[in-house]
């Protein structure tokens, strides 16, 4: 299981490619793929994340984040699609 610890060696980067970074590792630990397996565009569900993975990666990141996110249909979430999501609940907060 994902342990908050391995993101918090991270310094807060608010950039895109911080919040890719994050992301990713949070993806790559959940579902058990190194990162360079990892492409940011396809969905979860194809790097091999059933519906649950999905919903414990989005809180995952909330939880690091401190904001909440509208949950996406299973099937079409990417780490794309979490960064996107992610920026419009870090406007919103």
């Amino acid at each position: 299981m994902f342990v908050k610890e391995t993101i918090s060696l991270f310094e807060e980067d608010l950039t895109d490619a911080g919040k890719f970074k994050v992301i990713s590792v949070i993806v790559s630990e959940k579902i058990g793929l190194s990162l360079d397996r990892i492409d940011v565009t396809r969905p979860l569900s194809e790097l091999g994340a059933d519906s649950l993975d999905q919903a414990e990666v989005m809180m995952i990141i909330e939880d690091y984040y401190g904001v909440e996110m509208q949950e996406p249909e299973y099937g079409v979430a990417s780490i794309e699609f979490f960064k996107k999501v992610l920026d419009e609940a870090l406007l919103e907060a």
